[in-house]
């Protein structure tokens, strides 16, 4: 198996894993009696509303905070492996102020964007 695709699923809010019924039956060893919590490597930040492709900019509902200079994975359908990395930047509010960060949920801000996105791409960072 592509260690990508196996990176791309550890990204995602999950219990540890394990290969289940695939090479064995399970035992004790194979089930996770230690902790019930997830494991969560990614926040989901945001969801593209519109671009406009004359100044680059996209509106995005935000879903965590994010800041300027953060680096962030944008999802979107037809990039090679399904994402591309940037950082956030020139982040304006509603009324087109100048912000730093993103901190109140679901709040409408847009972003300078490196490529093209469509409404209803995801963006999503790494938890420190």
């Amino acid at each position: 198996m592509d260690p990508f695709y196996f990176e791309e699923l550890r990204k995602v809010s999950h219990r540890n894993y394990t290969t289940g019924f695939f090479e064995h039956k399970t035992t004790a060893e194979d089930q996770n009696y230690g902790t019930s919590s997830y494991t969560r490597l990614y926040d989901f930040a945001g969801v593209v509303q519109s671009y406009d492709a004359a100044t680059g900019r996209a509106v995005i509902v935000q879903r965590n905070k994010i800041a300027a200079g953060d680096e962030i994975e944008v999802m979107a359908a037809g990039v090679e492996r399904g994402f591309y990395t940037q950082r956030a930047q020139d982040l304006l509010d509603e009324q087109d102020n100048p912000i730093e960060a993103t901190p109140h949920a679901k709040m409408i801000y847009s972003m300078k964007m490196d490529h093209p996105v469509k409404p209803m791409d995801i963006i999503r960072k790494r938890v420190d």
